[in-house]
């Protein structure tokens, strides 16, 4: 039995995934480590989850460059108290 075996046997729908330590090690996963499963069809690909500031990086990408995600958010509950 294969890691991707272990993998497919373990996936249940909106539930969790638990898998022996050595399927981890074998698919280049440290135990406690933060993962993402991409899954198409007959493969499984690994990668880190998001962090934080991997999130916070991409923001800064997509705000217009004057204005911080600070001053988006305030400017939303300013917008949001003038309609209460």
């Amino acid at each position: 039995m294969t890691a991707m075996d272990t993998i497919y046997g373990k996936i249940k729908p909106n539930g969790d995934i638990n898998l022996p330590k050595d399927a981890l090690k074998n698919l280049g996963v440290k135990v406690g480590e933060r993962i993402t499963l991409m899954i198409d069809k007959n493969e499984v690909r690994i990668r880190p989850a998001l962090t934080l500031p991997d999130l916070m990086g991409c923001a800064k990408n997509i705000l217009p460059k004057n204005k911080t995600a600070r001053d988006i958010i305030s400017e939303v509950r300013d917008e949001d108290a003038e309609f209460e």
